[in-house]
């Protein structure tokens, strides 16, 4: 009798940058995960961190055009990514759901620091969370288009 084990793996931004990286993490776990339990973990994608944190920068000298332009371009990244990463059109349609809704919610996050003209340290954190919440419904959803 084989027992089971509990896994924790964690993958990091490079891991998960390209749609043939997150192709190959989604097999990877969905292998270990025939014998195992697996327990996932993710960074935000490659560089997106950087990218929000430049966000609130943005904000804090009252640059909200280069803020919008930068958000403009991670939520444009990370539609196309999510389309290279998965090929069924109903897994598809549920992830451009479900990251809409997550960039609908950051977009007024935005937009509300940008009223504001100020980013808090509680902004600041769930500003940046949207790295590792963009990244997990694209692997995950690349997960489901391998069942």
């Amino acid at each position: 009798m084989t027992s089971s084990l509990r896994l924790v793996v964690k993958f990091g931004g490079t891991s998960i940058s390209t749609a043939k990286n997150i192709k190959s993490v989604a097999k990877f776990i969905h292998s270990l995960s025939k014998k195992n339990q697996v327990i996932a973990v993710f960074s935000a994608v490659n560089n997106v961190t950087d990218q929000l944190l430049d966000v609130s920068e943005f904000i804090q000298k009252g640059n909200k055009d280069s803020a919008n332009s930068l958000m403009l371009k991670i939520i444009k990244e990370h539609k196309h990514l999510a389309k290279d990463s998965v090929s069924n059109q109903k897994i598809r349609k549920k992830l451009f759901e479900k990251l809409d809704s997550n960039l609908s919610e950051l977009e007024g996050l935005l937009h509300g620091m940008i009223l504001l003209g100020e980013v808090t340290p509680r902004s600041l954190d769930y500003l940046i969370s949207f790295g590792e919440r963009l990244s997990i419904e694209i692997v995950s959803h690349a997960l489901s288009d391998l069942k």
